[in-house]
């Protein structure tokens, strides 16, 4: 049988004579997805039976472009903005009058969510209401996965407590951190660490469960309940914080304390230090490159 004719189009798909493939098109399509899309090839195979050729469909995984998911997020901020024009975010989930309220509540949600305020929670549940169920889908798991992130590292700062706690230091002249004081802040660390992680996991349960309308009626039901969610919530971020300055001015101390101290406080501040100011300069660029731009836009 002669060899049929084929050609490569610029996707990377072996067309013949007998192909045909059929995908969605953003040509006269004003709304064009942001999510992955899918293709399907229909190639036209020869074969020797009386019906002469038959078909074979084949499914193709097709990534977003850029573009598109930058569409995507467009859609999604736009969608929220509505949804709060139509919805009012209540008063209890708004922050206080009062300047340090404010402040609280606001680093409170921070903490929790990672974002200012509770606006996006409320145009989540409202979305939902109204038949979209991607925008609390997509905030639920954003939660979880940072739950989760904060207790994997809890974990690993508390078996390095247990083992200081537990095991003496090999050389008390330069490292000595079963002294008074750094024992202390070794084991309020520890202490610490055991409370967040308690505290994370039972979040992560409650958080992996929840439902808008149970959200909306008994997690935020009032101002009683929203602070309570919210410290529920903001716990895990702040003592395991707490707990990783104990432990590093504990071992700091430990070695300050030590008999020989001169290496070991080369050794232990050295790699914190060099890190404070790469921290500072990548900061320190990146403000002056977003002023620069900014007087670009005003220019």
């Amino acid at each position: 049988m002669a060899d049929t004719p084929s050609l490569t189009s610029s996707d990377g798909v072996m067309k013949s004579d007998f192909a045909q493939v059929h995908g969605p098109s953003s040509e006269g399509n004003p709304e064009i997805s942001s999510g992955p899309r899918h293709e399907e090839v229909h190639m036209l195979l020869p074969h020797r039976g009386d019906n002469g050729l038959d078909g074979l469909s084949v499914s193709r995984f097709v990534p977003p472009t850029y573009d598109e998911a930058l569409l995507g997020i467009k859609t999604k901020i736009a969608r929220q903005e509505e949804v709060l024009r139509r919805h009012h975010v209540p008063r209890h989930w708004k922050p206080p009058g009062h300047r340090i309220g404010k402040i609280a509540f606001n680093a409170l949600c921070l903490m929790s969510f990672g974002h200012a305020g509770l606006d996006s929670v409320w145009a989540a549940i409202m979305l939902w209401e109204e038949g979209d169920e991607s925008a609390w889908a997509e905030g639920i798991q954003q939660t979880l996965d940072r739950l989760t992130n904060i207790n994997v590292v809890a974990s690993l700062l508390l078996s390095t407590c247990a083992a200081f706690i537990t095991t003496p230091p090999p050389n008390p002249a330069m490292v000595n951190y079963t002294l008074r004081g750094p024992y202390l802040c070794i084991l309020g660390s520890f202490a610490l660490l055991i409370g967040g992680i308690i505290v994370c996991s039972a979040s992560l349960l409650v958080t992996g469960k929840a439902r808008p309308y149970w959200a909306k009626e008994v997690l935020y039901a009032n101002r009683f309940h929203v602070y309570c969610t919210l410290a529920m919530l903001s716990y895990p971020f702040v003592s395991i914080g707490i707990a990783t300055l104990l432990l590093a001015f504990g071992l700091l101390s430990a070695v300050w304390s030590a008999q020989d101290r001169g290496s070991a406080c080369v050794i232990v501040l050295i790699l914190p230090i060099s890190m404070a100011v790469l921290f500072g300069v990548s900061n320190a660029t990146a403000k002056a490159k977003s002023r620069l731009r900014e007087r670009e836009s005003n220019a």
